[in-house]
């Protein structure tokens, strides 16, 4: 875990990653968008067989990595790969050095991380959420954003037969410093979906205009 690209694989593995039981198989997919972003970064850790297909219905087009690894399939299943619906991420993070922190979540935003941007009635609001089971542990989550002090709330949810938690930032600012945590310098540095970072940016020209059109009311 020497190298931002081995950091940022973690996180991603974190959120999208399978990691097999029964034999020493390791596999993740994305939207072949986003899988073609960062195939070259994944090519780099090692051997990995590619496959894109095409889901039943209108689903959009997926790209999958798979690797067969004894050695890095031991390591993240003694660092809680296989159970990661349930458990939190404090192993792993604990084997990646604290410079490199910022990929691993770069990562996991980029697997189970979304942005929302609303606009209505002449205003504007934002939010930012992290997905999980409905029993995953976030105390990986919770410290983050502790040591960032960034406000959040954990929601659970039924619907229907379907089950799940997620973590949410509803402030501005707080967002804002989450972005700046994953993107040193405010900056893309190639590694990850730029299409998240753009969302980013988005949001945060947003918040500054809704601000500066507040202020404009009041005056």
């Amino acid at each position: 875990c020497e190298t931002p690209e081995i950091a940022y694989l973690l996180g991603i593995l974190w959120a999208d990653g399978y990691v097999e039981k029964k034999v020493f198989r390791i596999t993740f997919s994305n939207l072949e968008s986003d899988a073609n972003a960062i195939e070259s970064l994944v090519m780099k850790t090692g051997k990995w067989s590619v496959r894109a297909w095409q889901p039943s219905g209108k689903r959009k087009k997926q790209k999958g990595f798979t690797t067969s690894n004894k050695t890095i399939h031991q390591f993240l299943s003694n660092n809680d790969y296989q159970s990661k619906s349930v458990s939190s991420a404090c192993k792993i993070l604990n084997c990646i050095p604290e410079k490199l922190h910022c990929y691993f979540w770069r990562g996991y935003f980029d697997g189970d991380g979304c942005i929302h941007n609303r606009s209505r009635n002449g205003g504007h609001s934002s939010s930012m959420s992290l997905a999980g089971s409905f029993n995953q542990d976030w105390t990986f989550v919770e410290k983050c954003f502790e040591n960032l002090n960034i406000q959040f709330k954990v929601q659970k949810r039924t619907y229907k037969q379907h089950k799940s938690s997620c973590v949410v930032i509803h402030n501005c600012n707080d967002i804002n410093k989450f972005f700046k945590f994953i993107y040193p310098d405010n900056k893309y540095d190639g590694i990850g979906f730029e299409r998240k970072y753009k969302k980013f940016i988005e949001m945060i020209s947003n918040c500054s205009e809704s601000k500066y059109q507040a202020v404009r009311n009041i005056i």
